[in-house]
């Protein structure tokens, strides 16, 4: 199941695997926008069935920099 954690952050669960998308237009780069939905990604590493954490970029740049 596939659901946005903000509008630059998409998070997936997958049996004990959780995905964390970086999906920011703007070539995924570290800024308010992705912060919160990582602080918000932080509920769901607390769950047990979580046992690995997969942190990807959407788009041809992983991610880069701040604003």
């Amino acid at each position: 199941m596939e659901m946005a954690v903000t509008d630059h952050m998409k998070l997936e669960r997958k049996e004990g695997l959780l995905v964390l998308t970086l999906a920011n237009p703007d070539g995924n780069r570290i800024g308010l926008g992705v912060l919160t939905g990582l602080r918000a990604a932080l509920v769901e590493l607390k769950r047990p069935e979580t046992r690995a954490v997969l942190l990807r970029g959407e788009g041809p740049v992983f991610s880069y920099g701040q604003t």
